[in-house]
């Protein structure tokens, strides 16, 4: 733990182990290829070995979580964690308890201690990424109502269920599921009922034509859109019109 001015500490050959660090408090700052690089609380970040960075304290409550060995990076690569990348995870702190397990084994040195430090090692990836994933997840989730207002307000749009993925800038199968496990149905089913509920409102609130009223919530084709419509309410958009 550091307060007051930060002070820089430069590795010029970087360690010889892969360094993982987590930011409790305060900031940890990081100068790597020439770029400053912030871990702010709840932030992470691993630096590979033998790599040179200057780093420095400022109000700052990090733990540094040193690691080598001949699975290193097949562990990196299996939990996908890319080096000197910054994440965000959820409480932080909450991994001080593997780290404190993983000193006090060092420091004991009972039979088996390097078992038990590989596995709380373990645990603190596995805490990372299952933290990492939940805020991922968080985010996109709450960017998805961004999409369903963008439908609500250009449901006449030709924008396809890939722009909307691309919005959110994650893959369109991701997109899909995400949406169906918050909303229950899939994009492209949200927006066919915002088209069909504004269809119903214009053929009871104005006298537009049917080919119209067609264009105006998204198809070209007035007997593509009769046939959706039917599909969908029971009845073509003249009967419903005449009925209601």
């Amino acid at each position: 733990e550091n307060s007051g001015k930060p002070n820089w500490f430069i590795r010029e050959n970087g360690c010889k182990t892969y360094q993982i660090i987590i930011s409790l408090a305060g900031r940890v700052i990081f100068k790597i290829h020439g770029e400053t690089l912030i871990l702010k609380p709840n932030e992470m970040l691993v630096i590979p070995p033998n790599f040179r960075n200057e780093y420095a304290y400022d109000h700052s409550d990090a733990i540094f979580v040193h690691f080598s060995g001949y699975y290193a990076e097949k562990l990196l690569s299996d939990y996908n964690i890319k080096t000197n990348k910054k994440y965000k995870t959820t409480n932080a702190r909450q991994l001080t308890i593997y780290a404190e397990k993983i000193i006090n084994e060092l420091l004991l040195k009972k039979i088996g201690f390097m078992n038990n430090c590989e596995a709380y090692l373990l645990n603190i990836f596995t805490a990372l990424k299952r933290g990492i994933e939940s805020l991922e997840n968080k985010e996109k989730t709450s960017n998805l109502q961004i999409v369903v207002e963008d439908m609500n307000m250009n449901y006449s749009s030709k924008k396809s269920i890939d722009e909307y993925a691309k919005l959110l800038n994650i893959s369109t199968s991701r997109f899909r599921h995400l949406f169906a496990e918050v909303y229950g149905i899939s994009p492209h089913k949200m927006l066919l009922n915002i088209r069909i509920q504004n269809a119903k409102h214009f053929l009871l609130e104005t006298d537009l034509s049917i080919s119209d009223i067609a264009k105006q919530v998204g198809y070209d084709d007035a007997l593509y859109f009769s046939q959706i419509f039917k599909k969908h309410t029971g009845f073509s958009p003249k009967l419903y019109r005449s009925n209601n």
